[in-house]
């Protein structure tokens, strides 16, 4: 009977075939439409949320930097301190030793070994920190590089969801107000960050 007619069921209801095609189209742009929307919101939840992580980043970054500088002065300071302990023993080895000479030696032998310890410390210290900044400096490379990404996906993905005639971007429901986070409908898939798109 429907063949006979023109007509086709769809689901529960019965349309015309031109209806139907109709009704498909509507359904295909409307699924299009949420993808874009909802990459929109991934990637601007991806900048929001990696401009957060790119300042704390830097705040270690730099932390790092400042004891670094600390521990090579510290280890500059210890060896100059050996190197003028290790004179004054000098200076006084082809001197006629007396009781003063002795405890002078005494006591500038102790200093010596304490600026070794105080030497072996820093450089110690030194390496540690070099390695801080060399790993935080990479880790702020890559959150820089995902917040840049992100950026960059906006504008283009914005003109698609406009050529749509989908919702707008600017609008609240696509972009999450300042200090808020997305909906539970508006978060992406795992934790609401997006993984493979925007590589964080």
């Amino acid at each position: 009977h429907l063949a006979s007619t023109g007509q086709v069921k769809v689901g529960d209801a019965v349309m015309t075939k031109e209806e139907a095609a109709a009704a498909k189209e509507q359904m295909l742009k409307a699924g299009a439409n949420a993808r874009i929307e909802q990459q929109v919101r991934d990637a601007e939840w991806a900048v929001k949320t990696g401009e957060k992580r790119l300042a704390e980043a830097t705040e270690r970054r730099d932390k790092a930097k400042e004891e670094l500088a600390k521990a090579k002065a510290d280890a500059k300071g210890a060896a100059n301190r050996k190197e003028q302990l290790q004179k004054q023993l000098d200076a006084r080895a082809a001197r006629p030793q007396n009781n003063r000479n002795q405890q002078q030696d005494g006591a500038d032998r102790a200093a010596l070994q304490a600026a070794s310890g105080d030497a072996s410390a820093a450089a110690s210290a030194e390496k540690k920190w070099e390695k801080e900044v060399e790993s935080t400096t990479e880790a702020l490379t890559r959150v820089k590089a995902t917040v840049d990404k992100a950026k960059a996906a906006l504008p283009e993905l914005k003109k698609q969801l406009e050529a749509a005639k989908g919702i707008p971007a600017e609008t609240p429901s696509a972009a999450p107000a300042a200090g808020d986070k997305p909906a539970a409908g508006d978060k992406p898939a795992a934790e609401a960050k997006p993984k493979s798109r925007f590589g964080d």
